[in-house]
């Protein structure tokens, strides 16, 4: 943190430290910081991994989403206002 380190990732089969962690940033700085695990105990594979990288994103972290789900899918913007009447196919 004294580096201006504001996001934390736990990198294990089960986020066991994140409480932790989110207790000593909360108490130790006053700058927003996101805290994260990446997998969890019987939930593991690349869509648990994509789920965790989708909580940091929505948490204001930048994702290059390119790199995670290839370069042959095609990114739309979804509307930010839920009666727009624009409808989405995949």
């Amino acid at each position: 943190m004294a580096d201006g380190v504001r996001v934390f990732v736990e990198c294990s089969a089960h986020p066991v430290l994140t409480v932790g962690v989110q207790e000593v940033v909360e108490a130790s700085c006053e700058v927003p910081s996101v805290v994260v695990g990446s997998l969890r105990r019987g939930e593991g594979g690349m869509e648990r991994f994509v789920r965790s990288l989708a909580e940091v994103f929505v948490r204001g972290v930048e994702v290059d989403w390119k790199a995670v789900i290839g370069s042959g899918r095609r990114m739309v913007d979804l509307p930010t206002y839920a009666f727009q009447r624009t409808r989405y196919w995949l």
